[in-house]
Parts: C-alpha cells; sequence; structure tokens
C-alpha cells in the first residue's frame, strides 16, 4: 500500500514535486469491544481552496484505503469531514495499514490548480476519473500487542538436519531458535523449573533478541508480529519511534527481559548454597 515514492504526471496536493506546503491532516484511532474506529482529528486544505471547492461540487471524494496483510481485508470508504470509520475487528489482526487521499471524480482534460508552485501555476494537465488529487497520510495501527510478552514471539524447535549449535530465523511472526535433538529433548525435561528457565533465557534468548533488534532498521521485517512488539516495548521505554542504535540495543535488551544476569547470578547463589548444605550433611 505504498504510496510515498510515486510518481504522478499532475499536480497531487501534499507532493513537495509541485506544492510548497502540504495538507494539515491529523486522525485518531481507538478499539471497543466490537470495532476500530479511526477519527478525523484535523483536516486543513489552507490555501488550496481549488480542492475545497471540489470536494464541496462532488467533482473529488475524500477516500480511506484500509488493509491488513494478515486477513487480506481492503476496503475502500468514499467518507464524508469530519468522518469517523468503524470497522469490525473480527475482520482484522495484528496490523492495518490506511492511506487517505482526495481522487478526482470526472475526467478532466485541463486541470489546473493555483496553489500550485509559481512556475507551474499556468501549467494545465489532463486527470482520469479517479486519479489522486492529493495526499493526506499513510498510517500504520498495531493491534492487540501492547501485552504481549517476550516469550510468546519466541519458540524454540527442533532442528531438521540435526546439526551442532544454535540458528536463529526471523522470516516468521514469531522469532524461531533451532537445536539440535539432544538438546531439544534435554530442554523439554528442564523448562518447567523456574531456575532452569532463567538459564535458558540468559543462554537461548538473550541473544536471539539482540539479532532480532539489530534487524529492526531492515524494512523488510516490518510486517512480523515479533518486530511490531520489540518497537512498541522501545517506543514505551525510550519514547522514541526512531529504532534503538547498536550501542543501544544491550541496554534495551535487559530491560526486555528484566535484568537476567542479576537473576542468574542469584539463581548460581542459590545453588552453591544448596551444594553447600548437601556437604554438610
Amino acid at each position: 500500500m505504498k504510496i510515498r515514492g510515486y510518481k504522478f504526471g499532475h499536480p497531487v496536493f501534499g507532493y513537495y514535486d509541485y506544492y510548497d506546503f502540504a495538507p494539515d491532516f491529523e486522525i485518531s484511532f481507538q478499539t471497543d469491544e466490537k470495532n476500530l474506529n479511526i477519527s478525523q482529528v484535523k483536516l486543513d486544505f489552507g490555501s488550496n481552496i481549488n480542492i475545497v471547492k471540489m470536494l464541496e461540487n462532488k467533482e473529488a471524494s475524500l477516500i480511506a484505503e484500509i488493509f491488513c496483510s494478515h486477513t487480506m481485508y481492503r476496503k475502500c470508504i468514499i467518507m464524508e469531514s469530519p468522518f469517523n470509520i468503524e470497522i469490525p475487528l473480527d475482520h482484522l489482526k495484528n496490523r492495518v495499514e490506511c492511506i487517505f487521499f482526495v481522487v478526482n471524480n470526472f475526467d478532466n482534460d485541463s486541470y489546473q490548480n493555483n496553489a500550485v508552485k509559481n512556475e507551474l501555476k499556468y501549467d494545465s494537465y489532463y486527470i482520469e476519473k479517479g486519479d489522486v488529487l492529493a495526499f493526506l497520510g499513510e498510517y500504520k495501527f498495531d493491534l492487540d500487542l501492547k501485552g504481549t510478552t517476550v516469550e510468546s514471539f519466541i519458540k524454540i524447535r527442533q532442528k531438521e538436519n540435526d546439526d551442532k549449535g544454535v540458528s536463529y530465523f526471523f522470516v516468521d511472526d514469531s522469532i524461531v531458535i533451532e537445536i539440535n535433538s539432544v538438546e531439544y529433548d534435554k530442554i523439554k525435561k528442564f523448562h518447567l523449573n523456574p531456575d532452569y528457565q532463567q538459564i535458558l533465557i540468559s543462554g537461548l534468548l538473550q541473544p536471539a533478541l539482540i539479532h532480532a533488534c539489530y534487524k529492526l532498521k531492515e524494512e523488510e521485517f516490518e510486517d512480523k508480529a515479533w518486530y511490531r512488539t520489540l518497537m512498541i516495548r522501545w517506543e514505551k521505554y525510550k519514547n522514541s519511534t526512531d529504532t534503538p542504535t547498536f550501542d543501544e540495543i544491550p541496554e534495551f535488551v535487559e530491560h526486555l527481559l528484566k535484568d537476567p544476569m542479576s537473576k542468574l547470578i542469584k539463581i548460581l547463589e542459590n545453588f552453591e548454597e544448596k551444594n553447600s548444605l548437601d556437604d554438610t550433611y
């Protein structure tokens, strides 16, 4: 659904190839028990009177395109300003993407707009019905991820080829850790013991999360649930929408796992105390 970077052959408000200013547009979103609600907070076309008149005269329409890549839900909605869109949550999962724009309703072989840059004011353009006249914004909403625990999106599974060593995979919604069959069977025996769980966190989960955090700068993983969950945790931790720098990753992983080193040391101390007591009897 990406529209940024697309080259139009006519003025599109919101693109600086033709305009020195952009629409002032803002939305809000929230969920209730049944729906995702997307509401207009602000919509101001400034001195672009031509777009305003075209909307008033029904020569153009305000459009929202809604898409969910996980359920393949897609809907194009014609709206009136101010708008409130309700989408049943049954149609959505994990992430929703929205694009808002204004489209032309009729063919026009001499379209002009006085709000364009001075050097283009006297140019005219041929535009067809359905052509984009204004791009208001592109948004992505994450659903049901804020309460997700780190352990819920990390999976440990047995290797098919049974090679030694640990392998990490990030192409699914979960981070996948693969180990050979011997080690896998041992882990299954130990995983219910809380002390052993902490050792597994330090030995397997911590390096997996470090690898994953390095991949937060790679756009190819943006649609993965583990990526979005980590970014939500990072934004909450640092109050920043930028991805963590390489120097910030160790600190962030320590935060995610709630200081695993201190917990591991405490467990080892408990083991030492237990062994000392056993030696006295």
